[in-house]
């Protein structure tokens, strides 16, 4: 081996040594106001993290994006919003590199959804606002067609008038919602399905199972009494089909494609008056229950994310560890016949939230914030190994979730008045490159 080689073997083995030290970590990144890292996603080179920052006396909230390296480095950070107030609730990935975001606009009387777009750099190329002909649109989740389309689901507010003998009156109602647009933000169509007097409906989340077809997952109440709906549409919003999980009401709120092509659904079941489980139910895609099961320990237990590879799925949540109401973030370990393999804890403060795993090779990474010093809320982005650590192992115990599915003929109704859909104008829109610091924590 000449000089070279050796020399660059030398630089290889040190560059090794270096990546592998810091593959695993845990960090608060803060900024000089509150931050809430809520979703986030892998890319080539990193992370993406989308979330809020707000205001000292959280009276108003604007949308926060920041991009970090493997390792949790921050390298771009930019908050966007005015003097309005959002909570970012989807966001996606674009084959360009830019970023889809869906929000809630917090108006004086009413809510609407704000469609936005970013490029690679952060620059925004559309925000566009939408109601129904000035009802309320609240959006929960997004995916995107084969040709960007954007597909959208939540909730809206229809407004009857009521005439009285000397009066008029308004009766609102909520509708489960599906609104698609195209690449730009301009809208196609939006339908909504009545379940009839006296109900409340939203859809809660969406996957894409082909090219032309989506399962949707939502609730609707009804004389007190709450079912979870799952519908699947083509991609024209036609019901190819639908039905409804009778026999445990459980708040299913995330939705997922797994890697062996099935469907999990993924939640909260409430099992006494003061205690809850974390929830997965799954299904082929033809809706057929394939197996249920809860798991949950003494005390709460909350879910609020899912990935998968071949190896099985990985859950996270949030779980209380004593009578106190002290909580942790918890990353449960599960195979495909919903046996659970191990369950590890993760302490971030006084008060934490955790957002979806990503998965990436043989690590977990997740977001969410904690509550723990005189700095206030702060955002978290943690990676670790996707393993049993007894140091952090917590008792969960699994059982079958006896439910049923059964056939429910729905259909959409159209929504044929126009959507306001303006744009932002540099009045009421800020666009703001801020500094995250970024502190290693003990987990």
């Amino acid at each position: 081996m000449n000089t070279y080689s050796k020399f660059y073997f030398l630089i290889c083995l040190l560059a090794l040594a270096c990546n592998c030290k810091a593959q695993e970590f845990c960090k608060t990144i803060a900024m000089a106001t509150a931050t809430h890292g809520k979703l986030i996603t892998k890319t080539a080179t990193g992370y993406v993290i989308v979330g809020e920052s707000s205001n000292n006396n959280y009276t108003r909230k604007e949308v926060l994006v920041y991009t970090t390296n493997k390792n949790g480095i921050v390298l771009q950070a930019t908050t966007y919003g005015g003097n309005e107030s959002y909570a970012i609730n989807d966001f996606r990935m674009n084959a360009n590199g830019g970023i889809t975001l869906l929000a809630e606009r917090y108006l004086k009387k009413r809510e609407s959804l704000l469609l936005m777009n970013i490029d690679s750099v952060a620059n925004v190329l559309q925000a566009v606002p939408y109601d129904e002909n000035g009802a309320e649109v609240e959006p929960y989740a997004v995916v995107q067609t084969n040709v960007g389309d954007n597909i959208i689901v939540g909730f809206t507010k229809l407004i009857t008038p009521i005439e009285g003998g000397f009066y008029t009156a308004n009766k609102e109602d909520q509708y489960f919602y599906v609104l698609k647009t195209n690449v730009k933000g301009n809208k196609l169509w939006s339908k909504y399905i009545d379940f009839g007097a006296g109900s409340t409906s939203a859809a809660t989340s969406i996957i894409k199972t082909s090219a032309t077809e989506f399962i949707i997952v939502g609730y609707c109440i009804k004389n007190k009494v709450g079912e979870t709906v799952i519908v699947k549409i083509n991609d024209a919003g036609n019901v190819l089909w639908s039905k409804r999980i009778v026999g445990s009401m459980q708040n299913f709120k995330t939705l997922t494609l797994l890697s062996n092509n099935t469907i999990a659904l993924v939640g909260t079941k409430q099992t006494t008056k003061n205690n809850t489980t974390i929830s997965i139910t799954n299904l082929n895609l033809n809706g057929n229950l394939l197996w249920a099961k809860t798991y949950g320990g003494i005390y709460s237990s909350s879910a609020r994310g899912v990935s998968s590879n071949k190896q099985g799925i990985i859950l996270t949540g949030i779980t209380q560890t004593s009578t106190k109401g002290t909580n942790k973030v918890c990353v449960l370990n599960i195979n495909y016949n919903g046996l659970l393999n191990w369950a590890n804890t993760y302490n971030t403060g006084t008060f934490n939230n955790v957002s979806n795993p990503v998965l990436d090779k043989e690590y977990i990474v997740f977001t969410g914030l904690t509550y723990g010093d005189s700095a206030g809320v702060k955002s978290i982005l943690c990676k670790y190994k996707n393993e049993f650590k007894k140091e952090r192992n917590v008792v969960f115990k699994t059982s079958i979730n006896t439910i049923q599915l059964i056939p429910y003929k729905l259909q959409f109704t159209p929504l044929n008045q126009p959507i306001f859909a303006g744009t932002y104008t540099p009045k009421d829109t800020k666009v703001a490159k801020v500094i995250l610091k970024s502190t290693d924590i003990k987990f």
